[in-house]
């Protein structure tokens, strides 16, 4: 029975070792470099990188917004006016209504804490996936 390239051979060991090294230590650097690793290869893995793409991205928006508001808390905000519905900054505060004044900054901080439990979960997820694909595609020693 031909196991193919030896190429191809070796890095299904590598990839069951950092695999394993990942769940082992569920380390988030960890994690994100086996899903890296697999991008190419695994349909989850992609869809994984796009979901923690987006995650970043809303990660930014909320850290933009604690800080703008720091920085300027009566122009940032989540603003409702008469044609009017956004989160973010307003040239004048008179125009519109603010709603969450002071309950910004802990409604940015649990977003972060829900994007960060969300990203971590998902990892752990698609990890466990890639091992039990790798597990059921492994090839049997000849007998």
């Amino acid at each position: 029975m031909a196991f193919g390239a030896p190429e191809d051979y070796g890095r299904r060991f590598i990839d069951e070792m950092n695999i394993v090294a990942a769940l082992g230590s569920q380390d988030t650097r960890a994690l994100l470099y086996v899903v890296a690793r697999q991008v190419n290869r695994s349909l989850i893995a992609a869809l994984a990188v796009i979901c923690i793409a987006g995650l970043v991205l809303l990660a930014l928006i909320a850290i933009s917004m604690l800080a703008l508001k720091l920085f300027d808390p009566v122009h940032v905000g989540l603003w409702r006016g008469a044609n009017q519905f956004f989160i973010g900054k307003i040239d004048n505060p008179a125009n519109a209504t603010e709603l969450l004044a002071f309950w910004l900054y802990p409604l940015c901080t649990g977003v972060l804490a829900s994007i960060w439990l969300i990203g971590r979960l998902t990892l752990l997820f698609v990890v466990r996936r890639l091992a039990r694909a790798g597990a059921r595609g492994c090839p049997q020693e000849p007998a």
